[in-house]
């Protein structure tokens, strides 16, 4: 596992270093601006990559739970996911 973080941490630093800006933060914006969260962002990406059938999220507490149950409602399109690529591209 310690590769995949290895290399996650470079293509963060990477990004970084390009744009000026932190990745969430970049990606932030593209939810912000279509009327999401960071969190749905993550979720609905996720969701999109095959074969991934189900995202799992704890909660604590009653409004996280309401939260993450929005967050699987955005279905990403493939403008969206192919512009998310070029905005984490390394």
């Amino acid at each position: 596992m310690r590769p995949v973080i290895t290399r996650l941490r470079t293509r963060a630093y990477q990004f970084s270093l390009r744009t000026g800006k932190a990745p969430e933060e970049v990606l932030g914006d593209f939810a912000q601006r279509r009327g999401h969260t960071l969190l749905e962002l993550a979720f609905s990406w996720l969701l999109a990559q095959s074969p991934v059938a189900s995202v799992i999220a704890g909660a604590t507490r009653p409004e996280q739970l309401e939260q993450n149950v929005k967050a699987g409602g955005w279905k990403l399109s493939p403008e969206e996911l192919a512009e998310i690529d070029r905005i984490t591209a390394g």
